[in-house]
């Protein structure tokens, strides 16, 4: 697989990804770091996409090949809930100076 990347493969856009986020994935594709967009930009983007409801857009599950992706492990159903650790943290960076938890 390294060698396939170093070679500048990069995977075909896959039927039910959107022009615009085949875009976003193949700039983060790059050999070169510099040419790669930074992640606050792709956070913004994906941000953007999200609110704006152009996802819907974006993703047309109706073209999903679940035979050609069969054998594509769901890591997304093992998530773990947050930790007491991550849910402080994010709380004391919402409520700022205004946090009692210190």
């Amino acid at each position: 697989m390294v060698q396939a990347v170093l070679d500048r493969y990069q995977m075909p856009k896959p039927d039910h990804i959107d022009g615009q986020l085949y875009d976003v994935m193949t700039r983060c594709w790059n050999l070169n770091p510099d040419f790669r967009p930074p992640f606050e930009n792709l956070r913004k983007r994906m941000d953007t996409y999200l609110r704006e409801e152009t996802y819907t857009d974006l993703l047309n599950m109706g073209k999903y090949d679940s035979v050609k992706y069969s054998k594509v492990e769901d890591l997304g159903a093992q998530d773990e809930p947050a930790s007491e650790q991550v849910k402080t943290s994010t709380t004391e960076k919402k409520l700022g100076k205004w946090s009692s938890v210190r």
